[in-house]
């Protein structure tokens, strides 16, 4: 089995590299590692992969500076790498991050998180940054899109296996194998345990612990499990083309640095092609304007995608802001910029 799982995953991150080798000849990988299991797994698996194959890696840990048991995690993990030979990069959020509030947890720490990665992958000249998200994350993560809030195609296609922040390659190697298969690759090996993934107050770890449980015993003998995951993939690679294409049509509108929609083009296409084209150009921002924004790539809500829809094909106000761009009409149609204060 170990074995197998370590053949399943070269051929995994091989796909993954070969992507990375149309922009670097050279490609590295930092691996972000918490020292669970599923960080862990990775780590030995890229380790191993890359005594076979030659290509670089090194490990981070990030201190969120939430947990006081994080030091200790950041120290297991920094002998792991000793006992691997693999260069070790400690991140840690300043003392003052959180301040008074500890709103919007998740979200705050995985965009401070992120760009610490960057940052180190950067000045540390890896090419690629390998998380540990696996099949079950996938499952969740779409279910929890469908349930939730709904979706349309980008929610589907849930965790990508490859994306890209201000230059840098982020890759998931572990997508298509299950928590219980890293485990048994594991073994005996040590590893970190997280005590908030037992809080069922956080809405992931509700899904895991009670929604999906009780889907596995309601569905027994059926591999939904799997099914789920293959469609994310396949709704993946579906928004991929759709992605190109819409790339391609905003840039066909941007003249210098904004996008100038005319009257004529915006009466030919219905409010439904609208909601999904200004879907993409809020996803695909840097693409598009071939610049970096402040902002993270997002897709907006229904019903913001909704307001602005209804703004430009009525127009109606003279300027409306939707961060990260501004929308002004005018008598030739609608011009869309970058805000100023993204930058």
């Amino acid at each position: 089995m170990t074995s197998d799982l370590s053949d399943r995953f070269r051929l995994s991150l091989s796909s993954l590299l070969k992507k990375i080798n149309r922009f670097s000849n050279d490609p590295s990988v930092l691996v972000a590692c918490s020292g669970g299991i599923d960080s862990l797994a990775l780590l030995y698996l890229l380790s191993e992969a890359s005594e076979k194959s030659g290509f670089r890696i090194g490990a981070s840990y990030v201190n969120h500076k939430l947990r006081e048991e994080a030091a200790k995690e950041a120290d297991f993990v920094k002998r792991v790498c000793g006992r691997l030979k693999i260069p070790f990069f400690l991140n840690e959020f300043e003392d003052d991050f959180w301040g008074e509030s500890k709103k919007n947890v998740e979200k705050r720490a995985r965009t401070k998180r992120y760009e610490m990665l960057v940052a180190t992958a950067k000045k540390e000249k890896f090419t690629a940054i390998a998380t540990a998200h696996q099949r079950d994350d996938q499952v969740e993560t779409v279910l929890m899109k469908m349930l939730d809030r709904g979706c349309g195609l980008k929610g589907l296609g849930g965790i990508a296996q490859q994306s890209e922040i201000s230059g840098i390659f982020i890759i998931r190697p572990l997508l298509q194998f299950s928590r219980s298969e890293l485990e048994e690759y594991l073994g005996r090996r040590k590893f970190v345990s997280d005590p908030s993934n037992y809080d069922e107050q956080i809405r992931r770890n509700f899904y895991r612990r009670q929604v999906i449980p009780a889907l596995r015993e309601t569905l027994k003998g059926t591999q939904f499990e799997a099914n789920i995951a293959r469609t994310a993939g396949n709704a993946g690679r579906e928004k991929e083309v759709l992605e190109y294409f819409l790339i391609r049509f905003w840039q066909e509108k941007l003249s210098g640095s904004r996008i100038l929609l005319r009257k004529g083009l915006i009466r030919a296409h219905d409010a439904d092609f609208w909601m999904t084209a200004f879907s993409y150009l809020f996803s695909c921002a840097e693409q598009i304007f071939g610049q970096e924004t402040a902002s993270d790539s997002y897709s907006p809500s229904t019903n913001t995608l909704k307001d602005i829809t209804n703004f430009v094909v009525n127009f109606g106000k003279k300027r409306a802001s939707y961060r990260p761009f501004l929308f002004v009409s005018d008598s030739d149609g609608i011009k869309i910029e970058l805000e100023k204060t993204t930058f």
